[in-house]
């Protein structure tokens, strides 16, 4: 116990059990750096006549801020914030959620809910200017007993194994073909599935997108020409699952792990519109830039293959 806080590894434990992971970075000199390639992005898009969406993902600091302990500064978070402008709605909304004593962080782990994640979906597709389903008509399922990162990285282990986290994972509501392909291997795919109802324990938020592929390409009957890539990090995959089905084709780019070009990708999949979602601390990280400017410079060795049913 030091300050009034309960705290290992930078995990606090805060009030209901909630473990919140201090801010990762001391100034925002990445931020801006990260900003500017997200602009570049944004030209790309708008040089095929399209418009570039970027949400900035809260993390739970951001959003659980009545929730950590009381000597809690969150002053940089907040800077971040107000540096990155129009995605504070996102945070005002699940903050208030939050309040509200619905489930939109997890306990033990750094990623938003399902929940959580609907609610940056309907912030996009307003944006877009596309409908969206009401959360109550989703068919819904749980997996229980989810102890997740946050656990993992504390040695507040009781604790947290007498209050764990479940998962709730919506199905997908429209006819789709979906395929996937391994880390390194742009030239084989495999089918596969938006939702993935097996993963369990500790991999639990595996249950979207099956956890972190290079490059996911989900294809649906709703037949309206919209085609849209999604240019993501762990924190973009539960909203993935929801936004997919707003759209003819989602190509979902892992931009930690995917080989091609994005510019190429744009050109020769037709695409209409494009998502970058990360995480607030992830585009305040100098690996995170590298990785999105490496999206519009590298090169494939060797032909992509795509599904084309």
């Amino acid at each position: 116990l030091t300050l009034g806080r309960l705290e290992s590894k930078k995990i606090m434990m805060g009030r209901e059990h909630n473990l919140i992971k201090r801010c990762e970075y001391e100034s925002l000199d990445s931020l801006n750096a990260n900003l500017a390639q997200i602009e570049s992005l944004k030209e790309l898009a708008a040089s095929h006549g399209n418009d570039a969406i970027f949400i900035c993902a809260p993390r739970g600091v951001d959003v659980l801020r009545d929730f950590c302990p009381p000597l809690f500064d969150g002053t940089i978070c907040d800077k971040a914030f107000d540096r990155i402008g129009d995605a504070d709605a996102l945070r005002a909304t699940l903050r208030q959620r939050a309040l509200e004593g619905e489930y939109v962080y997890y306990k033990t782990d750094h990623h938003w809910t399902a929940l959580g994640a609907y609610y940056a979906y309907t912030a996009f597709m307003d944006a877009a200017g596309l409908g969206y389903y009401d959360y109550g008509s989703y068919t819904k399922h749980t997996i229980n007993g989810f102890l997740g990162t946050l656990y993992s990285g504390t040695n507040m282990a009781k604790a947290l194994e007498e209050n764990p986290d479940y998962v709730e994972w919506c199905e997908f509501p429209v006819a789709n073909r979906t395929y996937q392909y391994n880390k390194g291997d742009l030239q084989n795919y495999f089918a596969s599935s938006v939702m993935h109802g097996y993963a369990s324990g500790p991999y639990s938020y595996g249950v979207f997108l099956g956890g972190d592929y290079p490059l996911t390409i989900i294809k649906t009957d709703v037949n309206n020409g919209r085609k849209l890539v999604i240019i993501k990090e762990s924190y973009g995959n539960a909203p993935a699952t929801y936004i997919a089905s707003g759209f003819e084709e989602t190509y979902v780019v892992d931009e930690r792990y995917y080989d091609g070009n994005l510019v190429e990708l744009v050109e020769s999949r037709g695409i209409t519109d494009v998502l970058i979602i990360n995480n607030c601390a992830a585009a305040n990280t100098n690996f995170h830039i590298a990785n999105i400017e490496s999206l519009l410079t590298q090169s494939y060795s060797g032909a992509i293959a795509y599904p084309e049913d």
